[in-house]
């Protein structure tokens, strides 16, 4: 193939008969504060990504200094319409505890941050939890833990094992700036 521009210049390019590979992305504020990012690869293949930054604040609510800040996304990979992989990740800084300790420029200050991913794997009508990563340590597999007792954690966001389909929608908890625990919500079939 030639190009005309470059034909009529006296030079000739070749372009490859590939075709243009197009993205689309798609930005929404949704009415529980959280934001939606749709990444289109195409008709059948989207990439959802919901989003919402929780900030906790010492005494007064609104212009205290930020003791604890979550940056939750849920992200949902969808193939032919139909949702399949999805993870849960929470990034949680304290600002508090920043800045006391530096190795080579970076800040390697004591439990002032912690990335937590859930990886929930998804059955007949249900998403259930697979594996749980905190930082840099190793992945842990919740099926080759077995069964055994179970001790309630002491942790400060809404997390659930298992999300049922509740009439073609899943909702996975998380937890508002003023107190309220709201879902990120999504369809297990976009093309219904």
């Amino acid at each position: 193939m030639i190009l005309e521009s470059q034909e009529k210049k006296g030079r000739k390019a070749i372009v490859s008969d590939m075709k243009k590979v197009r993205e689309y992305k798609l930005r929404l504020g949704l009415s529980s504060g959280a934001n939606l990012e749709m990444l289109l690869f195409s008709e059948v293949e989207h990439r959802w990504i919901f989003s919402y930054i929780y900030v906790a604040r010492e005494q007064d609510k609104k212009f205290g200094k930020p003791i604890l800040v979550n940056e939750n996304k849920l992200t949902i990979d969808y193939d032919e319409g139909i949702s399949q992989r999805c993870e849960l990740s929470m990034d949680i800084t304290r600002p508090d505890k920043k800045g006391k300790e530096f190795f080579l420029g970076v800040d390697i200050s004591k439990d002032s941050h912690l990335y937590i991913e859930f990886v929930y794997e998804k059955g007949e009508r249900l998403y259930r939890m697979k594996s749980v990563q905190m930082g840099a340590r190793k992945r842990i597999d919740l099926d080759e833990l077995g069964e055994g007792l179970v001790r309630q954690a002491n942790f400060p966001f809404p997390l659930k094992d298992c999300i049922e389909n509740e009439h073609g929608v899943y909702q996975f908890p998380f937890l508002k700036n003023d107190g309220e625990i709201a879902f990120f919500e999504f369809p297990d079939n976009y093309q219904k």
